[in-house]
């Protein structure tokens, strides 16, 4: 069913990412939170179409909130989650999966939608009991600001570092003061936008304020920071919390029954352009943004 995804640009999308076997793999400790910092904001400054309005690292999986303007999500995340991965896994001295399954995108459909979205995705801390305030949250959670955020992440890039060291060492006369290692240090700049309206920055914080205050009156035994950065990163929890995914994120019911008979018609039209090129009709008219198949042929 994935190949039927429709890809469009300019659309606003929920974006989950999760560990593999729900493993602690971003428990926010410090060389982590550098992690994630590093790589989304490298992945954000080579792909200009994508616009982050929020994002949040838990224990186990990170969330965004994004806009899509020039079809660019599925290459701005397997640029993300596939540097991401490899650094997640020499920090734990470790193989193997990182991420359980392809990241999962919900498309927003109104700004009603979107101001849910975003405020909890930054309570979601909260909402899971692990701090009282979101401000208490030591991994990184950016979003629902007035202003423009944007935060310099410095990362020491190891694995080149040792290569050069290696290779430097394979010399017949090697000079150990050859490779300065601050000549490995890397920079990106991480950018969390506003909310292009007034009224729906007013409209956010206002809708942050109010989810605050409910969590906090139903907290029940909250697990606090110390514990939760004494877990280990390979640590699976013998219970997850798992919801089915909405088809969309939408506020009124008009508007989630047009997207439902939008997303029918459009497999619908994919499955009839796909069995007419599998028979040899090359010349099937796909629904725009689709992907065809690979061959006209089984």
């Amino acid at each position: 069913m994935r190949r039927l995804k429709e890809r469009k640009p300019g659309i606003l999308v929920d974006v989950t990412v999760r560990c593999h076997r729900s493993e602690f793999r971003f428990v926010p400790t410090p060389e982590r939170v550098t992690l994630v910092s590093y790589f989304l904001a490298r992945a954000l400054g080579l792909f200009d179409g994508i616009v982050l309005y929020a994002v949040v690292e838990m224990s186990n999986h990170i969330h965004l909130v994004i806009e899509d303007r020039k079809g660019q999500l599925s290459d701005f995340m397997r640029e993300f989650e596939g540097h991401l991965a490899k650094s997640i896994n020499r920090l734990d001295g470790v193989r193997g999966a990182v991420f359980e399954r392809r990241f999962t995108e919900i498309e927003i459909l109104d700004e009603h939608s979107l101001v849910r979205r975003i405020a909890y995705a930054l309570c979601n801390p909260l909402e899971a009991n692990l701090v009282r305030r979101r401000h208490e949250w030591k991994g990184l959670c950016l979003g629902g600001q007035e202003g423009t955020i944007r935060t310099t992440v410095s990362y020491f890039n190891e694995p080149c570092f040792r290569r050069a060291v290696r290779d430097a060492n394979r010399k017949l006369e090697p000079d150990p003061n050859a490779v300065d290692p601050h000549e490995f240090m890397q920079t990106a700049v991480l950018t969390v936008h506003p909310l292009p309206d007034p009224e729906l920055q007013a409209a956010l914080e206002t809708e942050l304020r109010a989810r605050e205050r409910e969590l906090r009156a139903t907290h029940r035994g909250i697990l606090g920071m110390k514990k939760v950065l004494a877990e280990s990163p390979l640590h699976r929890p013998k219970f997850t919390k798992r919801k089915r995914r909405p088809l969309c994120f939408v506020s009124t019911a008009d508007a989630r029954y047009a997207y439902l008979h939008h997303v029918r018609a459009f497999a619908a039209a994919f499955r009839a352009a796909s069995q007419a090129f599998r028979a040899g009709q090359l010349d099937a008219l796909f629904p725009r943004h689709s992907f065809r198949p690979s061959a006209p042929s089984g």
